[in-house]
């Protein structure tokens, strides 16, 4: 086994206990993760940007932890096709499922839809029933793949 010596190591924070009585579910549970716990980036590294205000044009090699004003973690980001866009560790045609709103997909995936000619039919014919209508003609919870940026 080979490690790799090259890694950014941060120390993951709580950033508060949460309550067992709070949660009705996983789902609400997981969905709080993000504001329960933060990773902090030590000072020592460079070749990070960490900070709610966009990096500078000299800045563009380098990446970005953004967060919003309060210090909260909202991404992580790289100067990439022109602007500074989230990074996903995915592979090209990687499958995910999503919810929130099918007619706002985030940029970089594509929704697997019937006539997709990266994904063969016998695929789309079996992720499509597991989708959820949103009542509006879109989807609430469907399949997407990263095509990338």
């Amino acid at each position: 086994m080979q490690l790799i010596s090259d890694v950014i190591k941060g120390a993951i924070k709580l950033n508060q206990l949460p309550d067992r009585l709070k949660y009705s579910s996983w789902i609400e549970f997981i969905k709080d993760l993000p504001n329960l716990l933060s990773v902090e980036v030590p000072t020592s590294v460079s070749g990070v940007i960490v900070g709610s205000s966009y990096p500078t044009e000299t800045d563009r090699d380098k990446v970005w932890y953004r967060r919003d004003s309060a210090g909260n973690l909202i991404g992580t980001y790289a100067f990439q096709a022109g602007s500074w866009r989230p990074l996903y560790q995915l592979a090209p045609g990687q499958i995910l499922w999503l919810y929130g709103d099918s007619s706002d997909i985030p940029e970089g995936f594509i929704m697997i839809d019937v006539g997709d000619p990266r994904i063969p039919a016998l695929v789309v014919n079996t992720l499509m029933p597991q989708y959820i209508p949103n009542g509006s003609g879109g989807y609430e919870y469907f399949a997407v793949r990263w095509a990338g940026y």
